[in-house]
């Protein structure tokens, strides 16, 4: 890939680390906390909400170039909607019980299982 000098290497810097840290460690927290019988159809359901999102920052992109010679700003400011959604919603998710028990936690980690299954 070409980054920002011309030069072949890395991504650019804007790229950024939250994209591949969300992606691989989503499916991994659904597989720990989804119930057995439905973790293929959890994992599968991440991966088409972000699909449908993608789709949705693209119809909301377009509409939006349309209203002003500015309106990428107002796209643009739509983005912290949904981040502090995520962001406020990660502060009351549970601890995986894998997690705790790796971490010598064993009887919060069987609380914790008991409590999502």
């Amino acid at each position: 890939m070409i980054n920002r000098k011309g030069t072949e290497g890395k991504e650019s810097e804007s790229s950024g680390w939250c994209f591949p840290f969300e992606f691989q460690s989503v499916p991994v927290f659904l597989s720990e906390v989804a119930p057995v019988q439905w973790r293929g159809g959890v994992n599968i359901l991440f991966q088409l909400f972000v699909t449908i999102g993608i789709l949705i920052a693209g119809i909301v992109n377009y509409i939006t170039a349309k209203l002003h010679p500015y309106g990428w700003r107002v796209s643009l400011g739509m983005v912290a909607v949904p981040g502090l959604v995520l962001f406020f919603g990660s502060m009351i998710l549970t601890e995986t019980p894998a997690s705790l028990v790796a971490r010598g936690k064993e009887a919060e980690g069987k609380a914790v299982l008991k409590k999502i299954r």
